[in-house]
């Protein structure tokens, strides 16, 4: 995981400084595996345990985000500013048609919002939701599933300490349709 951390560390130093650069697609994967391996850290310090081991052994092996996880970023800009936030929750995702059972073993998505600095992440996954796309009307950068296009970050959108808590509680609220 030390590998990880070591090749991320250039581009998210820039990040979180806000420093303006092209984010260039082999970044952006160094990135998101990054703040997977961060995700995947806090969950690891509560109860509900969303991540499946499928995709805590695609990190260690292939250094990158399993084929559920959606993450993004975005600038950060406050008149009060905070040099660190972050939000973690593990749930499980019910319909009508199925029981219930709402109890920490059930957990199947996560959802992680983290404050570094200048930058705010967003990471998704979950084992029954497929094709997360993200949420309609919230300003991020999408780097994972890779877009195979490099980002200006000084061109990417920001988000303040009211949109924070919004954005991390959007897939709970409303299962991010009006986020």
């Amino acid at each position: 995981m030390r590998r990880i951390e070591e090749a991320a560390k250039p581009a998210i130093s820039k990040l979180m400084l806000c420093h303006e650069f092209i984010l260039d697609t082999m970044n952006q994967r160094l990135v998101a595996a990054f703040l997977c391996l961060v995700s995947m850290r806090l969950e690891g310090s509560g109860e509900m345990q969303a991540i499946p081991q499928s995709d805590r052994d695609k990190l260690r092996q292939e250094f990158e985000p399993g084929p559920s996880w959606w993450i993004a970023i975005t600038n950060y800009r406050d008149q009060e500013p905070h040099d660190y936030w972050f939000g973690y929750g593990g749930m499980q995702i019910v319909d009508s048609s199925q029981p219930k059972a709402i109890k920490a073993e059930n957990c199947h998505t996560q959802v992680c919002t983290v404050l570094a600095g200048k930058m705010c992440a967003h990471m998704f996954s979950s084992s029954v939701w497929n094709g997360f796309h993200g949420y309609e009307g919230a300003a991020l950068t999408q780097i994972w599933p890779p877009a195979n296009f490099d980002i200006d970050t000084g061109f990417m959108p920001y988000i303040d300490n009211k949109g924070l808590p919004w954005l991390h509680e959007a897939v709970a609220r409303d299962g991010g349709r009006s986020a």
